[in-house]
Formats: structure tokens, sequence, C-alpha cells
């Protein structure tokens, strides 16, 4: 089975050449590195044009410049269109791979052909590679086992990154039709329609290190002094009602997803309102009416309502 990695590249010179690296070390080459830059005006493009040309990867790692910025999620679409391979690995420009996550994730698709989509766990590093804790970074398995991943599960709380995915080429063919052109995060999309199928699996080995600096694509944090505020939280909250409408305005051939979509938006609208006018009991009842509670999330937005700073939070996503 031919695999490929794909990486989206932009403005990534302070950490691509530590993340080339952990592909160029895999324990199971890659069969081609598909690396598409996307505009980047910084020195990007000629560290890795170095890294190839250095270690004589001409043969099978390729590097392209797109003309236009396309953003990073059509550039991953476009990176994988790029590829010839059964399987396909994604990844960011800024983190750390195991030697052995592709080795170890191949052996799972050739072992299991119900799995389309795969996602390992992952560690978090700071720009040093240092290991990071918090209280919303869910601590990584190591039993190796294979567990389904349900709509419901995506929807209560997205743990699957792109940077953690690999997927087979017929999936992408058979279901990129419907998403190419929307806006939804590209591993979302990958993780619903998996679902809906009934092929999306977790592996529970920590195959790769997510790295958290201040130019994340997600924005995703792990200090709770910074998920503690008030502007911060209702920013995001806008940010993901905008994904949930996108997803239901596209009418995507998902028959059970879009129930489950369509529910978590309507519970997300009615919490964040309820966060910006600062409605505790009626936030409390909220939670109890919709079933499945994910705790950290409950206790953050308890302290919000109570200790958060409001100091022109109502510009975010409303009307004054």
């Amino acid at each position: 089975m031919r695999i490929a990695v794909v990486i989206a590249v932009y403005n990534g010179e302070k950490f691509i050449e530590k993340q080339l690296t952990s592909i160029y070390k895999q324990s199971r080459k890659a069969d081609e590195v598909i690396i598409c830059d996307d505009g980047s005006n910084d020195n990007s493009v000629a560290i890795i044009n170095d890294f190839i040309t250095s270690r004589h990867l001409e043969a099978n790692w390729r590097l392209y410049r797109n003309a236009v910025n396309l953003g990073y999620i059509q550039n991953f679409y476009y990176a994988i269109s790029l590829s010839s391979a059964e399987l396909i690995f994604l990844s960011d420009q800024d983190d750390l791979w195991r030697e052995d996550k592709i080795e170890k994730m191949a052996a799972v698709f050739a072992a299991h052909p119900e799995v389309a989509v795969l996602s390992c766990n992952f560690g978090v590093i700071d720009e040093n590679d240092q290991p990071l804790h918090g209280f919303m970074i869910e601590s990584s398995s190591l039993s190796e086992e294979l567990e389904s991943v349900s709509t419901d599960d995506i929807l209560y709380s997205y743990r699957w990154p792109g940077m953690t995915m690999a997927l087979r080429r017929s999936f992408f063919e058979e279901t990129s039709s419907y998403y190419r052109q929307l806006s939804v995060p590209h591993d979302l999309i990958f993780a619903l329609f998996a679902a809906e199928k009934g092929c999306f699996f977790e592996y529970k080995y920590c195959g790769c290190d997510h790295r958290r600096h201040g130019n994340n694509t997600a924005g995703e944090e792990h200090r709770i002094k910074k998920l503690l505020n008030l502007r911060r939280k209702l920013t995001e909250m806008v940010h993901y009602e905008g994904i949930l409408s996108e997803l239901l305005a596209a009418d995507l051939p998902l028959l059970e997803g879009n129930k489950k979509i369509k529910a978590k938006h309507v519970f997300h609208q009615q919490r964040m309102q309820l966060i910006r006018h600062r409605k505790l009991l009626s936030l409390l009842k909220l939670y109890g009416s919709y079933g499945t509670i994910r705790w950290k999330s409950l206790i953050c937005d308890v302290w919000l309502i109570c200790f958060g700073n409001d100091r022109n939070h109502t510009q975010v996503g409303e009307k004054q």
C-alpha cells in the first residue's frame, strides 16, 4: 500500500524543519511527500527546498507553491489531490511525529479494511518542544486499542485534529465533491462523513506532539487564565456557531449527522446567549436538558458567568 504525507505550509519558517525531520526519520518511509506552500512571505520555501536537496529527496518529496493564497482548508484539499497514494497522512507545519507513527497507523489500516479515517492520540508541546499540561488537554492513551468514533462523540468534544489523521484515498474520492467548496475545517468534515458511514476510528496510541504557540491556525489554548476570558470565549463560540450554520446550510448527505448537528446548533446558540447575558440558572437548566454534560465546559461556563470580565463583550457577535 503506497503512502503519502501531505503538508500544508504558510509562514512556517520557525518550526517547519523540525516537522520535516520527524517525517524524514519515520521507521516506515512515505512513498511520497507533498508539500504545498500557500504563498508564504517568510523563509519557509527556502528552508523546505534546502531540506529536500541536501538529503537528495527530489525523487519523492515535492514542493508546490500556490499562485494565490487558498487558505489552509483548500490548501489541504489541493495537496491531497496532488498525491497518488492509497493512504494519505495529513501533516501541519509545526508539530512533531513519533518515529513509528506511519508504521503503526499503516498496520492498522492493513489489518482493518473497515477503517477509512484513522486518528491517533497526541501529546502537547510548547515552542521549545517541552510537554504542556492543562485543564482542557486530554491525556493520551498507550493501550493501542481501536475505538469507533460516532457523530455524538464528535459533537460532544472534538479531539481529533487533522495532524493526527490518515485516510484512504477511496474515502476522499467518494466524499470530497460534497464539501470541497465549504470553509468548514477539513478534519471536522472528514470526521463527520466517516462517522456517518461507521468508518472513523481512534487508535489509542500517541503518535505525535501538537505544538501550541501564538500563531496556531485553530487558536487552541491550554492556559486556564486564557480559557477563562469572556471575550475570548464568546469569539470562539461565534466562530463555532458559524461552522455549524454552514454545515446545516450545505445540506450534506448526513442522514443522522444533520439531525445531531441541528440539535447541537440550537444548544450552542442558547448557551452562547446565556453566557453573554449571565443567566446562570437558565444555563444550568439548558445543560440538564441537553443530555450528556461535558463537565469541563460547564465549569468554565459557570466561572465566566460569575467572574468573567464583561468589558466590551457584547461587541462579539452581537449588535449593540
